[in-house]
């Protein structure tokens, strides 16, 4: 096992801790700049990301990764004295609606030269990376692509309560001889389990129509049944569990 080997283990060990995904509200808003670092706040690790431009009503910006070790070895660093005291530049880069991202992000600090960082970007870029490396981006390019999604997404997510959350590990530790499945049907409302939560798509005869939905009897949501709402805080269990303790009724 090579050095980057024993690295992406590590690093795997502490992303696979990332049971849930979520992001915190800041109350502090902020007009970010192209060549502004910034920080999302989420319940796991932070993430990091500097600003390139905006186009219209979106922004584009480089992923900034704190696990400097698999990074790779061309990229330019940045001491940002945050969570993590340095960062260093990723090929990875994000459009988003710039509206929505505000009420989300932290202000850093601005980078001194932007254009060394777009020439930076042009080579990481034109790399061609090893195994580890595209594995380690991958699981990367997801993280960024999760919380940006529940941002995007906030209105629709409804949150199930931390003690349920208990119950449900606890449910999700015990050896069950039923299979786990990723897309079930209750009733006729298809469920969908994604790293963001477990999505729900509704018939067209029931979109819109008043709906409660609970989990082991606790109530969690009361309203109009919307396509691509999200259970968040599920974890995936075996369809005979899932199915005994997720119930929707419709009035």
């Amino acid at each position: 096992m090579t050095l980057l080997d024993s690295f992406f283990e590590i690093y795997e060990s502490i992303i696979e801790k990332e049971k849930y995904i979520d992001v915190i509200e800041t109350n502090e808003y902020y007009e970010l700049n192209p060549g502004d670092v910034f920080r999302i706040d989420t319940i796991g690790l932070p993430i990091y990301g500097i600003l390139l431009n905006r186009r219209n009503e979106e922004i584009e910006f480089a992923y900034l990764t704190p696990f400097l070790a698999l990074a790779s070895v061309d990229a330019i660093s940045f001491k940002v004295s945050d969570i993590f005291d340095i960062v260093k530049l990723t090929h990875l880069k994000f459009l988003f609606s710039s509206s929505k991202m505000k009420s989300y992000f932290k202000k850093l600090k601005p980078v001194k030269n932007l254009e060394l960082v777009i020439d930076n970007l042009k080579i990481l870029e034109s790399k061609k990376y090893g195994l580890v490396h595209r594995r380690f981006f991958e699981i990367e390019e997801q993280r960024v692509t999760n919380v940006l999604e529940i941002i995007d997404k906030n209105k629709k997510i409804i949150r199930v309560p931390t003690e349920s959350k208990e119950e449900l590990l606890k449910l999700a530790s015990i050896p069950a001889a039923d299979s786990h499945t990723k897309t079930f049907k209750l009733d006729r409302i298809i469920c969908s389990f994604e790293p963001i939560g477990l999505k729900l798509y509704f018939p067209d005869d029931l979109l819109d129509k008043s709906c409660q939905i609970s989990i082991f009897d606790t109530v969690i949501y009361k309203g109009k049944a919307k396509n691509g709402l999200i259970l968040q805080g599920i974890p995936l269990l075996p369809l005979d569990k899932i199915l005994k303790i997720l119930k929707i009724e419709f009035q």
